[in-house]
């Protein structure tokens, strides 16, 4: 959260990775990060797709990335 209050540019990545090396990919996302309140609406969109949430209550923060651009890698 420090970071993100001194320098807003984030970079967000997803990978799938396989034994099978041919199978490899990622997703880079680059944007601008703020922190927020977690609103109501948020908080039980959560609840409702992650069962965690059932037992551990969501924080009363979030962060939200604007994107920026993307990029993509497959093998």
């Amino acid at each position: 959260m420090a970071n993100i209050e001194c320098n807003p540019a984030v970079s967000l990545l997803i990978d799938e990775y396989r034994d099978d090396w041919s199978r490899l990919r990622w997703l880079r996302i680059d944007g601008d990060a703020e922190i927020v309140a977690t609103t109501p609406e948020l908080a039980a969109a959560l609840t409702a797709k992650y069962p965690q949430y059932q037992r551990v209550q969501v924080g009363a923060t979030a962060i939200r990335i604007v994107a920026r651009e993307s990029q993509t890698w497959s093998a």
